[in-house]
């Protein structure tokens, strides 16, 4: 069997396995390998090279994966997996890609739900983040939960082995505290600032759902005591997982960002 036939086997099988854990309707989507996010992306949506800014094209050169949406409603998206970080990834013996094709896969089945939810038939309208910043927001703490579970899930197996708490407390933990407060300080763009938080508040939900009796509402709410906001972002996130359900209340949600965000 050919490589590529190998791989597009593998990458079929980890999305069936996220169609299953997830209850996803399974669907159809491209995969690439590409060795330039951006160029890649050009190629399959060239006609976003005029919408996108400096700042998006520097951001897809650094992603390790991105979701495009066809420019017809009816074809398939495409997932871009960076090929030397895959490559690195294999070498390595690491799964981390798994998790970056899940998170991806999951901003797929987001965005199709969502143009059904609200009756749009152009992806490109949804890309709005303008008019859709609640659902963009959504969208990555969603992706992330996903993403992140599926890495734990194939890089221990047992993912509820509480012998994996004393690393998460004493190392995970402090470290991704410490990196949201560099990057989240190191703009002063409100949209990336809210795209770390809900990054950061995907990776605690997991937390909280595989190990509860470590990671209580109690511990949750004195960790984000000082930022109010973000404890009750994370609140709304964790109790709104189902996006039928965020999106009836997305106004209270931006009403929780605006105390922190004032030009929402």
């Amino acid at each position: 069997m050919e490589e590529k036939q190998i791989a597009k086997k593998i990458f079929s099988d980890i999305l069936a396995d996220y169609f299953a854990t997830y209850n996803v309707d399974p669907f159809s989507v491209n995969i690439n390998i590409v060795d330039d996010m951006w160029e890649g992306y050009l190629k399959i949506r060239p006609d976003h090279a005029e919408m996108n800014s400096k700042e998006m094209e520097e951001f897809q050169r650094k992603n390790k994966g991105t979701a495009i949406p066809p420019q017809r409603y009816d074809d398939l998206f495409t997932i871009l997996l960076q090929r030397e970080y895959l490559e690195e990834c294999v070498r390595n013996n690491k799964v981390d890609w798994i998790g970056t094709l899940v998170h991806e896969a999951a901003h797929v089945n987001d965005f199709m739900q969502f143009s059904k939810i609200v009756g749009v038939r152009n992806y490109d309208i949804i890309l709005n983040r303008d008019n859709y910043r609640m659902f963009h927001l959504w969208t990555e703490f969603n992706a992330k939960v996903k993403g992140y579970y599926f890495l734990r899930k194939y890089t221990f197996g047992e993912v509820q082995n509480e012998e994996q708490v004393k690393f998460i407390v004493d190392t995970e933990l402090p470290y991704h505290i410490k990196d949201l407060f560099e990057v989240y300080h190191s703009t002063n763009n409100g949209d990336w600032q809210m795209y770390y938080v809900v990054h950061f508040l995907g990776r605690l939900y997991v937390w909280q759902k595989l190990f509860p009796q470590y990671f209580t509402e109690r511990s949750i709410r004195d960790m984000l005591t000082s930022n109010i906001w973000m404890y009750e972002l994370y609140m709304f996130l964790s109790t709104h997982t189902k996006l039928e359900d965020a999106y009836r209340d997305f106004k209270g949600m931006k009403n929780i960002l605006k105390q922190n965000f004032n030009g929402l």
